[in-house]
């Protein structure tokens, strides 16, 4: 059958569902505090779009006439949004014929290759939940996330089947499908996949498939992708399933820094990734439409980030491209190949990017596609969105789109969480606000919240915090998750106000930056504070801001708490800094004397961290904050009272001139 065939099947099933969908019976309970444009597009979304968000995108890429431009791209593939839904569909009779049934869960560990995008709509037709797993995940509990999910098949990309084999054959996975990197590169003459970058990402990148070397390797039935979908070419009954806009979708997993090797699995529904999408056009978001970009995002595929990137890239009619290789070393080259316009990442990879693009040997290298450079995990201080700022004016980031240098790329910033998704964002940091002009020095910026969510920061007593009072972030959107799939997680992720309101707690120390424009700034995690021998609270971030306001002299500040009630601040310098790291840590101690409590005071010390190094990554790319924690490295920790006895020897010397001269 040809995809033209199966596209028309598809266009079939879609009316059919069409037909038979009605109104959701549970339609969202909005704050009577969002607008009404807000509400009515959320009463609209439960009128007319109770059904599976694949569907959702299908019937925008429809109504926008955008089936035929490019919906992803890969090593030089194009594949049209035609395609794409085809393929998809193609998918979805091959999962049915296997026996896969509605509410069922499908186990997948891939790469971000466009068989993903295929796995994840083809599930969400059929109402299937797609169970996204990581290669690091603790053996024991990867085995037990298997056998849970009770899926005889797994889809696993080659390059992730070596890393977890032991784990697939100890487990109840019967029919393992493995998909070659090579499966959707385009192909010669002679019908052969080939990578036209080859020969600049080298021998480690291996696209060629494995499949009959890794098949003996294993007990289990493994097959390849065409044999898979090979079985589902005769199945001739219904496909699309009639799915529910509160029907559990996705199963994600957090980064996994709070416990090395347990991430938490988060459920969430079709009416997040529904809400998420409609709320990024500007009819209700006041935002430019995001459309016609190039998309790539350096995230896992388990992540929910990832997932909710790709549902608003088809929405949007973007072209999402496909990268299957998320390593630190390989960002630049990624880049260069992919010429994003639109790029996703953390904090620590695009650091190691600037690095990168300041050696002499690439120098010359420059990137004028490249116009919304974002960062997303974890925040970005001042004295980082500083450095990232100059080697984008350095390199001519987003010239193509944007005039130089009237109007220099600047790193935007989204802020949310696994379980409440990204439902914060901005533009725009602190650093540009000379640029545009905003209030004033001590005017802060913060995120600007979606439209459809509501928002408090809680004091500790569950009432609601003052503007610039820190507190506990917490929220209720429709990007709200389901739960966790260790229900017993669940009574820790949700916390009742003051007045008998519940929330979904996102797990962050915050405050109230503007309260006209409802922005708001993340200030570490919830449990980074302490309360001093009065009994009040206070905020460990604090430590952070103080260190980091020398923006000239220092480019990124991490303090770590140790289990001793000391802390750890972890410093390096701005590359282009010239002053002596004593100098600089001399005018912090200064610093840190005045604005911080003498018994927080006591308890510092700092770690200097060099050019070189940098800081640890977890796998998920953002800051290993255990590895830091981790550290056994005393040798290098400056206590900040021997940095206080260099300050009373300057004073006896200077004392001393004095009587002298």
């Amino acid at each position: 059958m040809t995809e033209n065939n199966y596209l028309l099947e598809l266009e079939k099933e879609i009316k059919r569902i069409q037909s038979i969908r009605k109104p959701s019976e549970n339609p969202y309970q909005y704050s009577d505090k969002l607008s009404p444009k807000a509400k009515a597009v959320l009463d609209n979304i439960d009128k007319y779009n109770n059904n599976s968000w694949a569907m959702f995108m299908y019937e925008r890429t429809d109504s926008t006439n955008s089936m035929n431009k490019i919906a992803i791209k890969y090593r030089g593939n194009k594949i049209t949004y035609a395609d794409m839904y085809s393929k998809a569909y193609e998918y979805c009779k091959a999962l049915k014929s296997a026996g896969v049934k509605k509410g069922d869960q499908v186990p997948v560990c891939i790469s971000n290759i466009p068989e993903y995008i295929y796995l994840l709509l083809a599930c969400s037709f059929i109402g299937a939940q797609i169970h996204l797993v990581g290669t690091w995940f603790d053996k024991d509990y990867l085995k037990k996330i298997l056998n849970d999910t009770k899926s005889d098949v797994m889809f696993i990309s080659e390059d992730n089947y070596e890393s977890i084999i032991d784990v697939v054959e100890n487990s109840n996975i019967q029919t393992p499908v493995l998909i070659a990197l090579e499966d959707s590169l385009k192909k010669d003459k002679e019908g052969n996949h080939y990578n036209p970058y080859q020969e600049i990402e080298g021998e480690n990148h291996v696209f060629t498939s494995r499949f009959n070397e890794l098949k003996n390797k294993s007990t289990k039935n493994v097959i390849n992708q065409k044999d898979f979908l090979e079985q589902g070419k005769n199945y001739d009954q219904e496909v699309l399933e009639n799915v529910q806009i509160d029907d559990v979708s996705t199963i994600s997993y957090t980064s996994g820094t709070t416990k090395k090797g347990h991430p938490k699995g988060v459920k969430h529904s079709n009416r997040v990734y529904i809400s998420v999408s409609r709320f990024k056009l500007p009819d209700v978001s006041g935002m430019p439409e995001m459309k016609n970009l190039t998309t790539q995002f350096e995230i896992p595929t388990y992540s929910h980030t990832n997932l909710s990137n790709v549902t608003d890239s088809l929405f949007c009619n973007c072209t999402y491209t496909c990268e299957p290789f998320n390593e630190n070393d390989f960002f630049l080259t990624s880049l260069l190949i992919n010429k994003p316009n639109y790029c996703q990442s953390t904090i620590g990879r695009w650091i190691n990017l600037g690095k990168e693009l300041r050696k002499e040997e690439n120098k010359d290298i420059k990137m004028p596609g490249l116009i919304m450079p974002d960062i997303v995990g974890e925040g970005c201080s001042i004295g980082e969105e500083k450095f990232l700022n100059k080697v984008a004016r350095e390199h001519k980031f987003g010239v193509k789109k944007l005039p130089y240098p009237l109007a220099p790329v600047t790193f935007s910033t989204g802020g949310g969480t696994c379980e409440g998704g990204g439902v914060f964002f901005t533009l725009f940091h602190e650093f540009q606000q000379k640029i545009l002009g905003l209030r004033g020095k001590d005017y802060v910026l913060g995120l600007m919240p979606v439209k459809m969510i509501d928002y408090e920061i809680l004091n500790l007593e569950g009432d609601y915090c003052k503007p610039h009072e820190p507190g506990i972030l917490v929220v209720n959107s429709p990007a709200n998750m389901t739960g966790y799939t260790n229900e017993s997680f669940d009574s820790f992720a949700y916390i009742d106000d003051k007045y008998g309101k519940r929330w979904l707690n996102m797990g962050t120390l915050a405050y109230k930056s503007d309260p006209k424009y409802q922005t708001v700034k993340m200030k570490g995690r919830v449990n980074d504070f302490v309360f001093l021998q009065d009994g009040s609270f206070f905020p460990t971030y604090l430590i952070e801001e103080s260190i980091s306001k020398d923006t000239k002299n220092i480019m990124s500040c991490t303090v770590i708490k140790m289990k001793n009630n000391t802390y750890v601040c972890h410093i390096e310098k701005q590359p282009d800094s010239t002053r002596n790291i004593d100098d600089i840590l001399y005018s912090c101690m200064m610093r840190l004397r005045d604005e911080l409590p003498e018994e927080i005071f006591d308890r510092i010390y700092f770690r200097v961290r060099n050019y070189e190094e940098g800081f640890p990554q977890a796998s998920s790319g953002k800051r290993d904050f255990e590895a830091l924690r981790d550290e056994n490295n005393i040798d290098k920790l400056i206590y900040i009272g021997n940095i206080s006895k260099k300050e009373k020897e300057e004073e006896k010397g200077m004392t001393l001139k004095k009587k002298l001269f």
